[in-house]
């Protein structure tokens, strides 16, 4: 069968082709860098606004529970919680453990979660036990006098999931440092002795790598008040050091 093809209609030569696929191509190369650019923005917002949401989310635990978090309702000392996390990967590398406190504390490495390291779902969503089963916190109502008549545990204070930032990784906060001991409890505030430290939430950045300290130590890192992010790290302040 032969195909008609009216007068004034044909296809496109390889030129003609050659030249739109050049066009294409320019003008993604202008473009790319921008659009990209547009993610990258994004992405960090995402940061912020989470870090912002789980601030306020552990504040107003804080507020209802008392400076003392911690994974299991048992002796506060063995199950103070050092650090909180979310869901998402480890981070591929942290800096160097704080010691010399009678522990040893740093970020969450990717290991199993142990008696000092806590979920945001157990803390901020279920008031769930990480070892055992039933609540880590007091209900409002119990005790029913004295001077914790009334406080307890009043979530839920953020709404599932507690998911991980735009690149996988997951988020975590340095909740060892909310009690003014941060190794051995006591009452609330952030020093440790000379040392100030503060509690804030953590994002790794883009690199998956955490670069600033667990113990952010007034005296001997900062030599200023305020947090001493490093690398891509994310960073936002939920008990400032106030030494």
């Amino acid at each position: 069968m032969r195909v008609r093809v009216k007068k004034g209609q044909r296809g496109l030569s390889l030129i003609e082709v050659t030249i739109m696929l050049l066009v294409l191509m320019l003008l993604t190369s202008v473009l790319a860098p921008s659009i990209f650019d547009f993610v990258t923005d994004a992405q960090w917002v995402k940061v912020k606004e989470d870090c912002e949401v789980l601030a306020i989310s552990v504040t107003r635990l804080i507020r209802d529970v008392g400076p003392q978090l911690q994974t299991d309702s048992g002796a506060y000392i063995t199950y103070k919680m050092d650090v909180m996390i979310t869901d998402g990967k480890p981070p591929i590398s942290i800096p160097a453990a704080v010691t010399g406190f009678g522990n040893t504390l740093n970020w969450w490495d990717g290991g199993a979660l142990t008696d000092h390291e806590g979920s945001c779902e157990q803390q901020l969503i279920w008031n769930m036990r990480a070892i055992g089963a039933g609540s880590i916190y007091l209900d409002p109502t119990v005790p029913t006098y004295g001077p914790y008549f009334g406080q307890g545990w009043r979530g839920a204070y953020l709404s599932p999931p507690c998911a991980s930032d735009p690149w996988g990784h997951a988020y975590q906060v340095n909740t060892a440092w909310v009690t003014m001991d941060g190794f051995s409890g006591g009452g609330g505030g952030v020093t440790h002795f000379s040392h100030c430290n503060d509690v804030f939430c953590l994002s790794p950045g883009k690199d998956g790598v955490i670069s600033t300290p667990f113990g952010i130590n007034y005296n001997a890192v900062t030599h200023a008040q305020g947090i001493y992010r490093q690398g891509d790290d994310w960073v936002t302040a939920i008990v400032p050091c106030d030494p």
